[in-house]
């Protein structure tokens, strides 16, 4: 008998391919899902993770980046700290490591984000643990209740990679670490102080020189 007029060989070689098409579009879909998904390892901190200062000098930390398994190629951190002890004055980026500034900085009342990038050079990927920017601080105020913490807003910063298993927009921060600030009040010895007020005296007038007298005749 003709195979080919088998209709139990038909039967079977169709349920074959009804399976295999299901199976072949799930296969698909997910070495996409594969090839599209970032690993996130990459974490961003305040250095260091405590810190003391007192209210007549600037308090100074730095924000580094560790990409472990990414290739970090543009860093995107907002900041969040408590306005009414401290003033963010300036934010510096490691002009070494990321030497384009695509945002920022911008400063609005315990908030701050900046956004560095590596520029089209991917040979400078970031591949170890770096200092991504420095930020100075000026003490407004003793934290009395207690240090005041300075973070990372994990939520809204971004880490993006260059790693071929990273998508090109996809967040790879896995998480963000926050430092502790403690100032203490400090009576400035530069601090200004008002002269007492001096008076000068007028200058007296000078007498008039005495006339000769007439001789007697």
């Amino acid at each position: 008998m003709n195979l080919i007029k088998n209709r139990y060989f038909l039967l079977g070689n169709l349920l074959l391919i009804l399976l295999a098409i299901p199976l072949t579009l799930f296969l698909v879909r997910r070495q996409q899902e594969l090839r599209g998904s970032a690993t996130p390892t990459t974490s961003l901190a305040i250095e260091p993770s405590a810190i003391t200062g007192n209210t007549c000098q600037d308090i100074i930390m730095d924000v580094t980046v560790d990409p472990n398994q990414n290739l970090v190629s543009i860093v995107d951190m907002n900041l969040v700290f408590d306005a009414t002890k401290l003033d963010l004055v300036e934010i510096t980026p490691n002009q070494a490591a990321f030497p384009l500034t695509l945002r920022g900085p911008t400063y609005d009342n315990g908030k701050a984000n900046i956004s560095v990038s590596i520029g089209s050079d991917v040979t400078r990927a970031i591949q170890t643990k770096t200092k991504v920017a420095t930020l100075t601080f000026k003490p407004l105020a003793a934290t009395t209740a207690g240090p005041v913490r300075v973070s990372l807003d994990q939520n809204s910063s971004r880490v993006f990679s260059l790693s071929r298993d990273d998508g090109p927009g996809e967040n790879v921060l896995l998480n963000a670490l926050s430092t502790n600030v403690t100032i203490n009040q400090q009576a400035c010895s530069g601090a200004s102080v008002s002269p007492t007020p001096q008076v000068t005296p007028s200058t007296a007038p000078n007498p008039l020189p005495a006339l000769p007298r007439r001789a007697v005749q």
